[in-house]
């Protein structure tokens, strides 16, 4: 990959309705803003790393690292506001337009060290895709209910591995070709490239009892996740 065509954005707003200081909450001792730092800092293709925030706790965090904070204005800094208005907003501000935007939530703090790299190398090597998302695989029984009563999709004797598959987001990375939907202001594009990643080992931080989860998968999955923890700076 060509340099300066890279930049890696983690919005970090202040506050949080549902659980409290969530991007600076810390876990085994590191906040979880600086989590996603320390994974864009392991992606060696990863020309620039901008944190857009309200928040100066976040900013006295992220000022140990050699990466740039961007002030998020107010009307970006509100419960309602869009990702990807955050994203136009920060792509305004750089002195040049990158080719490829990386979207690392704070929330989403647990990647494989190569996660990032390889969906990097996949979207470069598809010229058509517009973007990238994590996603799993999920299958699950469901129904419907109709004038009061549940009625199942599928019929009861079918096996769970028969169930049609279908893709969550993970929400742990996604990559943007900015000229087929930042500059378009299309969020996603008309072609996304699915990247797969282990239901298993994702988690999302919305409510307070996802920290049970955080700490089980880590500690399940230390050997992939521990590198979060080295001493970058």
């Amino acid at each position: 990959m060509n340099k300066n065509k890279i930049v890696a954005i983690i919005p970090a707003r202040k506050g949080s309705q549902r659980v409290k200081n969530k991007n600076i909450r810390k876990f085994q001792g590191v906040p979880l803003v600086e989590l996603s730092i320390r994974s864009a800092l392991k992606c060696s293709l990863i020309d620039q790393i901008v944190v857009s925030t309200d928040d100066q706790m976040v900013k006295d965090i992220i000022c140990r690292y050699d990466i740039e904070c961007f002030d998020r204005p107010p009307h970006l800094a509100h419960e309602t506001a869009r990702t990807f208005d955050v994203l136009v907003d920060v792509i305004d501000r750089l002195e040049s337009t990158p080719e490829f935007l990386v979207l690392l939530q704070a929330t989403s703090p647990l990647r494989e060290i190569d996660l990032i790299q390889k969906g990097l190398y996949m979207i470069e090597s598809n010229p058509e895709a517009s973007s990238l998302i994590a996603v799993y695989e999920h299958r699950i029984f469901t129904g419907q209910i109709r004038k009061g009563y549940w009625l199942s999709d599928y019929p009861e004797e079918i096996r769970s591995q028969d169930i049609p598959a279908k893709y969550v987001p993970a929400g742990s990375l996604y990559i943007y070709r900015v000229s087929d939907t930042i500059e378009k202001c299309d969020p996603f594009g008309n072609k996304v490239l699915p990247i797969l990643v282990d239901e298993t080992q994702s988690v999302n931080i919305d409510y307070e009892d996802d920290f049970i989860k955080l700490e089980y998968v880590f500690a399940k999955y230390r050997n992939k996740f521990s590198y979060l923890l080295d001493n970058l700076v």
